[in-house]
């Protein structure tokens, strides 16, 4: 029975081509198959540029139940991994599927100057982690989550009694334990960013943030054995 490597999130998590090795370059969905490999994992790699939590959480979940009750997959041969998004970014689903609506759009602007709001985008945020992590832990599914940024999960939000009942609900024990991987990438890194004014890590980023973060984490509380 085939083991799947489930993936979540924006750019940061985007694998283009599964067929990459450790020297051609990847993300760290990529790089931690590839560093995991002695599970022989079947990849789903469902990270997008661009994407807001609320697709990131829909195709997770999605795809875990099509695993789980379609394909009848065990739960203990899934491993998932999440990285969340800007609290900001949306989407709208029009003629049977999902549309990002990018940063700078008509759209965006529009829905921003009249809808949205930060306390407002944190509550949603916290809804679909929530929701993921419930799926996730109602099946016995092995998972962590992290942050692509620190503004994920903003202080200032948090403190906001309308996002506290939410936040204290969250597992952080399953989460990494950073900020966001572009903080510990930036202060904890010995790699430097390969564009200047770019938050994006390079694939040598990726690489070390698999080897120093998100696998030691995973060992230690017994997501994956060494």
């Amino acid at each position: 029975m085939s083991k799947f490597l489930v993936t979540s999130g924006c750019s940061f998590s985007t694998v283009f081509n599964h067929t990459h090795d450790l020297v051609q370059g990847g993300t760290w969905p990529h790089v931690l198959r590839l560093l995991t490999s002695k599970y022989q994992w079947s990849p789903i790699a469902l990270g997008v540029e661009g994407q807001g939590n609320g697709l990131i959480a829909r195709k997770l979940i999605q795809s875990l139940h099509d695993l789980l009750y379609q394909k009848n997959v065990s739960p203990k041969d899934i491993f998932v991994g999440v990285m969340w998004s800007g609290t900001n970014r949306i989407e709208k689903y029009v003629d049977n599927r999902w549309e990002i609506i990018f940063q700078g759009s008509p759209q965006y602007n529009a829905y921003h100057k009249f809808i949205g709001s930060k306390i407002g985008d944190a509550i949603i945020t916290m809804e679909h982690i929530l929701q993921v992590q419930w799926f996730l832990e109602r099946h016995g599914i092995k998972y962590f989550m992290t942050t692509y940024t620190d503004q994920v999960l903003p202080t200032n939000c948090v403190k906001n009694l309308d996002v506290n009942y939410l936040y204290k609900q969250i597992n952080f024990d399953n989460f990494l334990p950073i900020n966001g991987m572009y903080e510990w990438c930036r202060d904890h890194g010995t790699i430097t960013f390969p564009v200047i004014d770019d938050i994006h890590p390079g694939f040598k980023q990726h690489r070390e943030f698999t080897e120093k973060v998100i696998l030691p984490f995973c060992y230690k509380n017994g997501l994956l054995e060494l």
